[in-house]
């Protein structure tokens, strides 16, 4: 019993853990993006610093979208393996917190409330930034024959294309993750 009591506390501390993590990703998303923004605005930057904002809040969407995953699977297991000992040792006939929440359809409703706000934190701001970016960058490309200014009228495109991307792949992927699989 005491074994299964440590279990749960262990798989309860690391979904505290990985939620907090997720909780910092999305600070860390939005502070990058607000901070680029204001060094854009307040003329200190080019506009082109924006193209930034949609590889950084890819790789925060996929980090947070790992702890996502995570924070499923660890609760999946509470649900199937430790909950039925826990609570065939008990001889519980109430539900525990996991089987509670699948009966009380957590999975049909709450992934709606939040998904949106999460979709725009990481992937609604990088759309932004490629749209006010973009007529900077597709203008960069206007110019001489000299090789050399090409290639500073080139990466600002390329940067331009990677974030587009890498955010249309962030939005359908974190979509159909969070929608996508209907939950026991």
């Amino acid at each position: 019993m005491d074994t299964l009591n440590q279990a749960m506390s262990r798989v309860s501390a690391e979904i505290a853990r990985r939620s907090t993590t997720q909780q910092a990703v999305q600070a860390s998303s939005v502070s990058a993006s607000v901070a680029l923004a204001g060094v854009t605005v307040s003329h200190i930057g080019d506009a082109r610093l924006l193209l930034l904002i949609p590889i950084l809040s890819a790789a925060f969407g996929y980090q947070w979208l790992d702890h996502h995953k995570a924070i499923q699977r660890l609760g999946e297991y509470m649900w199937t393996r430790l909950e039925p000992e826990l609570a065939r040792h008990l001889s519980l006939e109430t539900s525990l917190w996991e089987t509670h929440l699948r009966e009380n359809g957590r999975d049909k409703e709450g992934t709606s409330n939040w998904t949106f706000p999460i979709l725009t934190i990481f992937y609604g701001t990088a759309l932004v930034a490629l749209v006010l970016a973009g007529p900077t960058t597709w203008t960069s490309l206007q110019g001489g024959p000299d090789i050399s200014s090409w290639v500073s009228r080139v990466w600002p495109t390329t940067l331009w294309a990677i974030g587009f991307i890498l955010t249309t792949i962030g939005t359908l992927s974190m979509s159909k993750e969070l929608h996508g699989r209907p939950r026991k």
